[in-house]
């Protein structure tokens, strides 16, 4: 028989009351979670209940844990009252972990550690719900400022694998939809007392599988596959640029009513490097160092049959630039091994001309606004390819920045080329056919501006 001695009793009690005291503070957070899971859950369904802002917003499930202060909800579904806008957010879960609760009972600034959406799907006119909830907006009495909260931190902003459909975002492209969408923001802050600037990051990842953008007008859609932007490599990778007329070569023109350029782009893979992510989120102008395309390949067409207009003036690149709200400014722009052809169909022939340029090279250096307070005050574009193929061509366009006549300059040479295979353009447009002879060597300058050109 095993007798137990006083002091292992004594040790025993010990490790039983020890235990027990355990038990009874696992019971107590246990029975906090879920009283406080509870209250969370009523006091959003209360909210909800009233529909804030003219919304409809339904939740399948609330959980709450106090271990890690967080908040978890489960098949959130939004929409608009009215159906005005068509405007909806369906997300699959929605966690906010790591709330710094004490801070926000004592209404001083919000910690939070981080905020995760996963699968959200919106689509509807965001601008049209925006304002209406602008116009309901009711008008304050109380004159006494509250203190509250200046300013929000966030650590880590996530969204997981989310999609639009038929999205309008003001004061961007209309319609957009995007297949899957990944974003990391780190260390977002929102300054609530501060209107200069309303809020900063450190860093942030985007990656868009697949987009396609329908362009003002109807008459075009953009799509990209594989964007990925980073903003500590401050660099933006796309690898496949499309642009996509809605419509036929000739019905084209139709649509649009008079003469008028179609064009059908495509560019293999374009290359971001030195982008000022800083700059432009606080909407201080566009600042990059260098920006690369690969492939690019463009189909242009103009029906000379459709009426000219001629109260249209379209604008020098220089001059677009200026007239940018913004300061811009691009240290170089360079498009590598280059397919262009040109296109146009004229009351001579029932078929159209061409003209193709073949491994075209094109580098622009300081492609800047006057906004941007520029070093050096001209825009230096260069180019070389061959000829429909054939023909070694090179030409340089000087575009000054701070010219009050807008004159640019251009000088180059052509190499050798038969001069039977300008037929493809000629022919069409003139019924006049070159039966031979050769160009050895040319070389052409000249200045042009929006009134004259000469050379």
């Amino acid at each position: 028989m095993k007798v137990v001695h006083g002091n292992e009793k004594k040790k025993a009690n010990r490790w039983f009351r020890l235990f027990g005291i355990i038990l009874i503070l696992a019971l107590v957070v246990i029975f906090l979670n879920i009283l406080l899971g509870w209250f969370v859950e009523k006091k959003i369904r209360d909210i909800l209940a009233e529909n804030p802002k003219g919304l409809i917003i339904t939740v399948e499930d609330v959980s709450t844990n106090i271990i890690n202060r967080s908040i978890d909800l489960h098949e959130i579904f939004v929409q608009e009252d009215t159906s005005t806008s068509g405007f909806q957010i369906k997300l699959d879960r929605l966690k906010v972990s790591g709330i710094g609760i004490i801070n926000i009972l004592r209404g001083k600034d919000i910690n939070i550690r981080k905020i995760e959406l996963y699968s959200p799907d919106l689509k509807g006119d965001l601008g049209q719900l925006l304002d209406k909830l602008k116009s309901d907006k009711k008008p304050k009495t109380d004159t006494i400022k509250k203190k509250g909260p200046e300013k929000i931190h966030i650590s880590r902003f996530l969204i997981r694998n989310g999609k639009t459909d038929s999205l309008m975002i003001p004061g961007t492209i209309p319609w957009q939809n995007i297949k899957r969408i990944d974003i990391k923001i780190y260390d977002l802050v929102l300054n609530l007392a501060d209107s200069t600037k309303k809020f900063s990051i450190s860093d942030m990842d985007i990656e868009i599988e697949q987009s396609k953008i329908l362009l003002p007008g109807e008459l075009y859609n953009i799509e990209f596959y594989n964007l990925k932007v980073g903003m500590k490599d401050s660099a933006i990778n796309i690898d496949s640029f499309r642009l996509i007329p809605n419509y036929g070569k000739y019905e084209f023109a139709k649509q649009v009513g008079k003469q008028t350029d179609r064009f059908a782009v495509g560019l293999d893979q374009l290359k971001v490097n030195g982008f000022d992510f800083d700059k432009i989120l606080n909407n201080k102008g566009i600042f990059i160092r260098k920006i690369q395309g690969e492939k690019l390949y463009a189909k242009i067409f103009r029906d000379k049959r459709m009426p000219f207009d001629y109260t249209n003036f379209p604008l020098l690149p220089q001059q677009s630039l200026n007239n940018m709200k913004i300061p811009v400014k691009i240290d170089l722009l360079q498009i590598n091994d280059s397919y262009i052809e040109y296109s146009e169909h004229n009351f001579v022939n029932d078929n159209p001309g061409s003209l193709f340029i073949t491994k075209l090279n094109i580098e622009a250096q300081n492609v800047v606004n006057m906004k941007s307070n520029p070093d050096k005050m001209e825009i230096i574009i260069k180019g070389n390819g061959f000829l429909m193929g054939k023909g070694s061509m090179n030409a340089e366009f000087i575009l000054p920045v701070n010219s009050s006549s807008d004159t640019f300059y251009f000088n180059g040479e052509m190499g050798n080329m038969e001069m039977k295979l300008l037929n493809q353009m000629v022919l069409p447009l003139t019924n006049v056919e070159i039966l031979g002879g050769e160009l050895k060597k040319a070389t052409f300058h000249g200045n042009a501006n929006s009134h004259y050109s000469g050379g």
